[in-house]
């Protein structure tokens, strides 16, 4: 899915696209009180954010206002051979 860094978007998609947890955890941290925006708690994970405007904390640790880049990774493996990433 794409983030736009200048639109609108929900909360939890936005922690996720940070890299806090899955959209399902972070809707979980939403829901326990855990994110602030601009300063106030929220507790609603489809509250529109603009991650370049909002402040948006975590477990008191503020969220980057530039998404980190994604990285992808082509692997070709012989037959019978197991790739294991950590």
């Amino acid at each position: 899915e794409n983030i736009k860094e200048h639109e609108p978007q929900r909360l939890a998609k936005v922690l996720a696209a940070a890299g806090v947890a899955s959209r399902r955890t972070c809707e979980e941290l939403i829901f326990q009180g855990k994110v602030t925006v601009n300063g106030s708690v929220c507790t609603a994970p489809q509250t529109k954010v603009d991650i370049s405007k909002d402040s948006i904390y975590v477990n008191g640790n503020r969220i980057s206002k530039k998404l980190p880049p994604k990285l992808y990774f082509a692997v070709n493996k012989p037959k019978g051979v197991y790739l294991l990433i950590r």
